[in-house]
């Protein structure tokens, strides 16, 4: 299963990426001022108009 979590580098998210990793593929949501998507790794400004477009038109699939 494809899971998305925001809040990645934040104690509760990065504790969840860590346990869900072992039987799922995770997409990790980072803050950050420069949108980047890499492999499983996605750095976004969420109220940056710009970068939610980018990210809703990256080809990637999504469970939850």
């Amino acid at each position: 299963m494809n899971i998305l979590i925001t809040g990645s580098g934040g104690f509760i998210g990065s504790n969840l990426v860590n346990d869900l990793k072992k039987d799922h593929f995770i997409f990790e949501l980072y803050n950050g001022k420069e949108y980047c998507f890499k492999g499983n790794k996605i750095i976004c400004n969420m109220q940056n108009n710009e970068h939610i477009k980018k990210l809703l038109n990256e080809n990637i699939k999504v469970d939850i």
